[in-house]
C-alpha cells in the first residue's frame, strides 16, 4: 500500500476500535514507568486530534509532575516549539489543532528530553507515517533525545513506505507493551 492507502486503512482501524478508553490507560501506564519519562525534565509532545490516541491526561501528567510541556505550532513551513503553562495555555486553532497561545515562550526541540512523536502508523522497527506535511520528519532531523511514540497496537504494521528523509522512532508504547525499536 502506498501512504494514501495506510492512511486510509488506519482510520478504519480506528473507526472500528473498541475499548479505547481502557487501552490507552494500559498504555499510558507503561509510559508512566518508562525511565525516560520519568527523567524528563522537559517533554515535547502535541495534543490529540480527530481520531488520534488521546494526549490531554499526558499534558496534565507532565505539569503534576512539575516537568516542562513544549507543544509546536506551524509558522510558515516550519514546525516551532513554544511552552505552555498555566499562564500561556494552548489555544484551538482553525483547523481544530490545540497549540501554543499569543505570548508563549518558544523553546528548542533540541531542549526537551523527551519528544512524543505523533503519527497515523509505526513499525516495530521504527519506521512512521505521519499526516503527510513533513513537519515532524524536518523537526526531528537533528534530534538527539529520546523519540517516543504511544499509541495503539492498531496501527502497528508489518512495513510502511519510507522516504530517505523519514525519521524514525525509538520507542513504540502501545497497550501491549513498550517496543524497543531498530533506529538504525
Amino acid at each position: 500500500m502506498d501512504k494514501k492507502e495506510w492512511r486510509k486503512e488506519i482510520a478504519d482501524r480506528l473507526e472500528r476500535l473498541e475499548d479505547r478508553e481502557e487501552k490507552e490507560l494500559t498504555a499510558l501506564q507503561h509510559l508512566y514507568r518508562l525511565e525516560q519519562w520519568e527523567k524528563a525534565e522537559v517533554v515535547a509532545m502535541t495534543l490529540s486530534f480527530r481520531d488520534e490516541f488521546r494526549t490531554d491526561a499526558i499534558l496534565a501528567s507532565a505539569f503534576s509532575a512539575g516537568k516542562t510541556v513544549i507543544l509546536p505550532k506551524v509558522i510558515g513551513r516550519e514546525m516551532r516549539f513554544f511552552k505552555v503553562d498555566e499562564a500561556h495555555p494552548y489555544v484551538i486553532n482553525a483547523m481544530g489543532i490545540k497549540e501554543p497561545g499569543e505570548g508563549a515562550e518558544e523553546v528548542e526541540l533540541k531542549e526537551a528530553d523527551l519528544c512524543l512523536v505523533p503519527g497515523r502508523a509505526f513499525t516495530l522497527e521504527g519506521d512512521r507515517l505521519g499526516w503527510g506535511g513533513g513537519y515532524y520528519d524536518q523537526a526531528l532531523s537533528d534530534y538527539q533525545g529520546a523519540r517516543v511514540t504511544v499509541t495503539f497496537d492498531e496501527q502497528v504494521v508489518n512495513t510502511l513506505p519510507t522516504e530517505s528523509f523519514d525519521e524514525r522512532i525509538d520507542l513504540l508504547i502501545t497497550e501491549s507493551g513498550v517496543h524497543r525499536c531498530r533506529t538504525t
